[in-house]
């Protein structure tokens, strides 16, 4: 997308007051606010750089580019070198980052107990991979052997995925930037939410025991890692940002493996017939390409329904709140966050009279078969729903029930989620 004439004119006040300062810092001036507020003024601009900072970001990506050009003690007017020539080339390739945007990236989340299947690449459909960075991975985006836990990355090698590890991929479009906040980098983020509820509720995904995880992992057991992960440009790998995910949400993804009964190779080499063969374990790593692709599949297949069906806004969003609450230790956090899930799948924007009455309706016409059914469907909504209500008007400070009432709005989310992706599905499905 062009930029406007006003917008291009608001870049050039801009990039002309740029002076920078000791560490080479930029300072900034009238002109950064005036610029921010032009370019927001129209798409894709608007939707995808929400935060102020963001246009800081991309100028110091910007000028970075031409660290080569400037003194390395130089403080002052960027306008003052090189007679101008340097500022009107960090103009033009401001210009011309910004009419790029949305930019492709690729989103990388390290899953420490994923085995390694020792090929470098493994795309699952809809935009996922996985990659494993010791089976000759990109070279380019791999820390060099010896970053380890006592040698820890510094400068560009923060911009690089971890040797000998495994990583679940996605593809987002938009605007990325060092933390979650950023356009990509959230929308990232919800696609592996996604993931991971379809993986759970299927059973592709399983969660480790600790005896699992003691006998395969010992070493995660002992020392409190933190698990990473990258953005980066697939066309341009020096456009890459290191984020730290929430601790509550690495903690939950380092126990999240494959199902691995479910790796299987459909062999039929020896078949009599084209419709015979059997199934076995992979041999080898075409194999190993193809069986988990198998095993992931109903796990993937969320990805492909499309961004803009108005369908799945609602279902996304609940996915979200559900594995919100399953990664918080809190357990009056999660049991309220299920009770938001339950509310986003099945409320609308309408009257909030009677809101109880009518989720309750909903639930139980979602979920029951013959009338005394969906009583009993509505009085446990009633139930959950006003231990909720006691924790947010303040007549509870912390739930204080057993465990079986702590996880019953976890299946009532996981129950409406699953009839309502099936329904969605369907719906695709239809002529």
């Amino acid at each position: 997308m062009l930029l406007r004439p006003k917008q291009q004119h608001a870049i050039t006040s801009f990039v002309d007051a740029i002076s920078i300062t000791s560490g080479r810092f930029l300072e900034l001036s009238e002109q950064y606010d005036d610029c921010w507020n032009e370019i927001r003024k129209s798409e894709p601009w608007k939707s995808l750089l929400n935060y102020h900072y963001e246009l800081y970001s991309i100028t110091r990506y910007v000028i970075d580019s031409f660290q080569d050009r400037i003194p390395e003690n130089f403080e002052g007017k960027l306008v003052e070198l090189e007679n101008g020539n340097l500022t009107r080339d960090v103009e033009a390739r401001l210009k011309g980052y910004l009419e790029s945007l949305p930019r492709p990236y690729f989103i990388c989340f390290e899953m420490p107990s994923f085995p390694h299947f020792q090929v470098p690449e493994i795309n699952l459909g809809y935009g996922v991979s996985i990659i494993d960075t010791s089976a000759g991975f990109e070279p380019t985006l791999v820390q060099p052997t010896g970053v380890g836990i006592l040698n820890q990355p510094t400068g560009d090698q923060n911009k690089k995925l971890k040797l000998d590890k495994v990583y679940l991929r996605f593809s987002v479009n938009g605007y990325a930037s060092f933390n979650f906040d950023a356009f990509s980098c959230a929308d990232g983020l919800s696609k592996l939410k996604h993931f991971v509820f379809m993986g759970m509720s299927s059973g592709e995904l399983l969660h480790k025991t600790l005896i699992d995880f003691m006998i395969d992992s010992p070493s995660m057991i002992r020392i409190d890692m933190p698990f990473s992960a990258l953005i980066y440009n697939p066309d341009d790998h020096n456009e890459a940002h290191p984020l730290h995910l929430p601790d509550e949400l690495g903690e939950y993804l380092k126990w999240l493996k494959v199902n691995e009964e479910n790796i299987r190779f459909y062999d039929h080499s020896k078949a009599a017939t084209v419709l015979g063969g059997k199934d076995r374990p992979p041999a080898n790593p075409e194999e190993f390409k193809e069986a988990l692709t198998g095993a992931l599949a109903t796990t993937v297949a969320f990805q492909g329904v499309p961004r803009d069906n108005p369908d799945a806004d609602r279902i996304k969003a609940a996915m979200e709140w559900y594995v919100d609450a399953e990664t918080t230790n809190n357990q009056t956090i999660s049991y309220i966050q299920r009770c938001i899930g339950i509310e986003t799948l099945l409320g609308d924007s309408g009257s909030k009279d009677r809101v109880t009455d009518k989720l309750s309706d909903r639930y139980a016409y979602l979920l029951g078969r013959t009338s005394s059914e969906r009583q009993k469907f509505k009085d446990d909504f009633s139930e959950v729903y006003g231990r909720r209500s006691s924790i947010v008007h303040g007549r509870a400070a912390k739930l204080k029930i057993g465990y079986r009432e702590q996880i019953k709005p976890k299946e009532m989310l996981q129950n409406c989620l699953t009839k309502e992706v099936q329904g969605l599905y369907q719906f695709l499905k239809a002529p």
